[in-house]
């Protein structure tokens, strides 16, 4: 799959659960009461972006984001594959993103007990 196919599945998720963690936006309508068709909202919401390059800190392309996260104090970013080192390569860049340009301070990553246990350990190791 080509990087601005890439790009388009990385956009939605990040969208669609930017849009679920903001409790403060209404329910997807055109007029507040006629539904929006899932691609009429994608439209309206979808913020595209250039780079997946997570040494590119020229973050022009992710100024959208600032409005549509708005003052939330949490952003999820999901994957649709535990594999795909794409999506990890984007993530990475909106983490900075994030980071630099919206004060976020704090990273959670999902992991099973046995590895958060296995990385406990070797962190009182001692080990990086």
């Amino acid at each position: 799959m080509k990087q601005s196919s890439y790009c388009f599945y990385v956009t939605l998720l990040i969208t669609l659960l930017v849009f679920a963690c903001d409790s403060s936006k209404k329910s997807p309508t055109s007029d507040d009461t006629t539904p929006l068709t899932k691609e009429e909202w994608l439209q309206a919401n979808a913020v595209s972006f250039t780079s997946l390059d997570a040494s590119n800190e020229d973050f022009s392309d992710l100024e959208a984001l600032k409005s549509k996260i708005g003052d939330a104090k949490i952003v999820m970013l999901g994957e649709q594959s535990h594999g795909d080192g794409t999506t990890f390569k984007a993530k990475v860049r909106l983490v900075k993103f994030l980071h630099q340009e919206m004060g976020f301070d704090v990273i959670s990553f999902e992991s099973g007990l046995y590895d958060c246990y296995k990385a406990w350990q070797l962190m009182q190791q001692g080990t990086p």
